[in-house]
C-alpha cells in the first residue's frame, strides 16, 4: 500500500498552503540558512514558482523509478538531453521530492529545480541562458550530501555538485517523452487501486500516479540467451521519430509469442 500524507510527504503540505514556511535542514548547512535574509529570499522564490510547482504533481511507482533508472544510459546519451521539452511540476520519489520548472526555447533557456529529502531542502539550482548574455547559473547543495573528498572541490555556488537534481529531472522528462507510461489520477481524500497496489490519497491535492509497463515480442527456443536490454526503435512518418523499447531476456530463434516485459513490478 502507498500512503499519501502531509506528514509523509510534507512538502505536499507546503504546496497545499502556498507558502515554504518554516524550511527543514541539515545542521551541516545551519550556516547557510542562518544568514541573514536567507529564508526570506527562498520563501519568495518558493512562492513565485509555486504556480509552476502545482501544475503537475506525480508520484512516480516503483516499477517506473526501476525502468527509468535502468533506461539512464540511454537517455543520457551524446545529444539526447539537448532536446529536452518544457515542462514544470512535482515529483514525489520515495522520500525525495523534486519541484521544477523546465523552459526551454530557440532562443531561451531557464531551468529551476529544487530537490528535498523529507522536510529537508537539499538543493536548489537557478539556470537561465540567451544568445545575448549566455549562460548563467547560480546553485546550492547540502554539505549534508557531500563527502569530504568533494567538499573540498565544492566552488562557492555548489555548480559542481547541485546538478545532480537538474540531471534526475532531466531523466524523466527524456522518459516521459520517448517511452511508454501509464497515468492515471489520484484526487484529494480518495482511495483506488492502480497498478496491482492500494493507494491512499489523504491530501488536499490531486496527484497522478505514473507508471511503467513494457510491450514488445518475445524469442525461446533452443539457442543461446540474449539477456534483457533497452534499444531506440524508429517509428512515426518517415521513421522520424524515436522511443525507447525493452526487450525481453530471449533464446536466440525459435518461434514468437506476445510477452509482457513488466509483469509483477520488476524489470
Amino acid at each position: 500500500m502507498s500512503l499519501l500524507t502531509y506528514r509523509n510527504n510534507p512538502i505536499l503540505q507546503k504546496l497545499h498552503d502556498g507558502k515554504l514556511g518554516q524550511i527543514g535542514y541539515y545542521l551541516q548547512d545551519a550556516d547557510f540558512f542562518n544568514t541573514p535574509g536567507q529564508a526570506v529570499q527562498i520563501g519568495d522564490a518558493f512562492k513565485a514558482k509555486l504556480p509552476y510547482f502545482k501544475r503537475k504533481i506525480r508520484l512516480l511507482s516503483q516499477p517506473f523509478q526501476e525502468a527509468m533508472w535502468r533506461a539512464q544510459k540511454l537517455l543520457t546519451e551524446a545529444g539526447m538531453m539537448d532536446r529536452l521539452p518544457s515542462d514544470c511540476g512535482t515529483l514525489v520519489m520515495g522520500e525525495t521530492t523534486y519541484l521544477y520548472q523546465l523552459e526551454n526555447g530557440p532562443d531561451f533557456y531557464a531551468c529551476d529545480v529544487w530537490e528535498f529529502y523529507k522536510d529537508r531542502l537539499v538543493s536548489m539550482v537557478a539556470e537561465r541562458w540567451t544568445p545575448k548574455t549566455g549562460q548563467e547559473m547560480q546553485a546550492w547543495r547540502s554539505k549534508a550530501l557531500l563527502t569530504k573528498e568533494s567538499l573540498a572541490m565544492v566552488d562557492n555556488n555548489h555548480t559542481l555538485w547541485a546538478g545532480q537534481a537538474v540531471g534526475n529531472v532531466f531523466l524523466f522528462i527524456q522518459f516521459l517523452k520517448h517511452c511508454p507510461i501509464q497515468t492515471k489520477e489520484l484526487t484529494a481524500r480518495k482511495k483506488a487501486r492502480l497498478y496491482d497496489c492500494k493507494y491512499v490519497n489523504q491530501t488536499d491535492l490531486t496527484i497522478q500516479v505514473l507508471n511503467s509497463t513494457w510491450f514488445t515480442n518475445l524469442v525461446k527456443s533452443e539457442g543461446f540467451n540474449v539477456r534483457g536490454h533497452f534499444r531506440w526503435q524508429r517509428h512515426g512518418p518517415n521513421n522520424s521519430l524515436l522511443k525507447l523499447i525493452w526487450i525481453n531476456e530471449f533464446e536466440k530463434s525459435g518461434y514468437t509469442m506476445a510477452a509482457k516485459a513488466t509483469t509483477n513490478g520488476t524489470l
